[in-house]
């Protein structure tokens, strides 16, 4: 099974990596390609509009419990201390409201205390439920083994930068990297030495690139990297320079391992992540089964070219 089916055979938010019912999914997502700026703005009108409503009607009428909306708004987008502040300053409106209808009065007293601590404590829940799907959402994205992405981060990432290209018509590179001789040290030092090379490949690859690419453990021991806005005339000096590291630390380590990559720069962007993918993964398979430690390049769109260098 290909790599995006496996993903969309998953029911849970691309966004968040959680099973969440289809519209909580939605809004979610909506909310999450909202400006700060912007959140802020819509808050404190709501809760203007709400406030002015309620004084309008009368401050008996009840609206006012319709202030848990910002409120919520601003401590999901925000945060807890910006939801904590602005439930204070709907429950302070309410109240001066109350005390200059000269309608202050115990029960107008006991109100306002409830209505901080509802106010106050939705905040406080709003802000905890966001950092909890923050976390779950990295979570679900992060290989728990070497921290760097997962494949579903890749595959979401390929799948934004094959839209972005055929937008832009800008260039981009994937490669597949592949540990030669990764059974033998698990053979011969154990899993956890396996484990460590695999934290040591995942680091230097992360370290070797600049912040816009994307660097994933995939499975077992095959990562797979997503370069933005390069060409194929980059390509080799890119991932020559990283084969050269990847070696360097794996020798002062005392692990006789190699790397053999398949690499594929897209001119024109491929129709799907699966196509993208399997180009990478023959180009991979073409090098381990012609003699490893090497690296296959191949352009696809604009001017078709192939080559093997071999270190």
């Amino acid at each position: 099974m290909s790599l995006e089916s496996r993903e969309r055979g998953v029911r849970i938010d691309p966004a968040t990596g959680l099973p969440f019912p289809p519209m909580l999914v939605r809004f979610t997502q909506i909310l999450a390609r909202v400006p700060r700026w912007r959140a802020a703005v819509w808050s404190l009108a709501l809760a203007v509009v709400i406030g002015a409503a309620d004084h309008a009607t009368g401050y008996r009428s009840g609206l006012s419990r319709f202030q848990v909306i910002p409120v919520a708004l601003a401590a999901w987008t925000l945060g807890r201390e910006i939801g904590l502040a602005l439930a204070l300053g709907c429950v302070s409106v309410w109240t001066g409201g109350e005390f200059l209808g000269g309608g202050w009065t115990m029960l107008a007293a006991w109100n306002a205390v409830v209505r901080a601590l509802f106010l106050l404590s939705t905040a406080v829940v709003i802000s905890a439920l966001r950092r909890a799907v923050d976390e779950e959402r990295h979570a679900a994205r992060t290989d728990f083994l070497t921290g760097i992405p997962n494949r579903r981060s890749f595959v979401e990432a390929a799948r934004a930068e094959i839209m972005r290209g055929k937008r832009y018509r800008r260039p981009f590179i994937v490669a597949y990297l592949d540990i030669d001789g990764f059974k033998a040290i698990n053979d011969k030092f154990g899993h956890n030495q396996g484990d460590a090379l695999l934290r040591i490949v995942g680091q230097t690859m992360r370290r070797g690139l600049r912040e816009v690419d994307t660097v994933a453990r995939i499975g077992g021991d095959e990562f797979a990297l997503l370069m933005p806005e390069t060409d194929g005339l980059h390509a080799e000096k890119i991932l020559s320079k990283l084969q050269m590291r990847l070696m360097r630390q794996t020798e002062q380590n005392g692990w006789n391992v190699t790397f053999s990559i398949g690499s594929v720069t897209y001119v024109s962007p491929p129709t799907s992540v699966d196509e993208m993918t399997k180009t990478a993964d023959r180009l991979l398979y073409e090098v381990k089964n012609t003699g490893k430690n090497q690296i296959r390049f191949e352009t696809v769109g604009g001017e078709r070219l192939a080559g093997v260098r071999v270190r």
